[in-house]
């Protein structure tokens, strides 16, 4: 099961956001964190979270569960 973990802080929030309106992906508080995690591989688009490239690459800084698919300039994919 893939699970990103997001720092609960302003910067990610638009990450947290855009994963909360997919179905099929659960988030939940982890102390001072936020995990996304799904059944199914997560996927991501930089365009749905408006971010910058400084914050998008940081995507990774919490930590993840999985295998990473794809990560450039548009698209975060993590599976099992």
């Amino acid at each position: 099961m893939p699970v990103l973990y997001f720092p609960e802080v302003a910067e990610y929030a638009p990450f947290i956001a855009a994963l909360g309106d997919q179905g099929g992906v659960e988030l939940r508080r982890a102390g001072g964190y936020v995990a996304a995690s799904s059944a199914q591989e997560i996927s991501i688009a930089r365009a749905a979270t408006g971010l910058g490239e400084a914050v998008w690459f940081g995507a990774l800084v919490g930590g993840f569960a999985g295998r990473i698919l794809q990560f450039d300039d548009q698209l975060l994919r993590v599976g099992d």
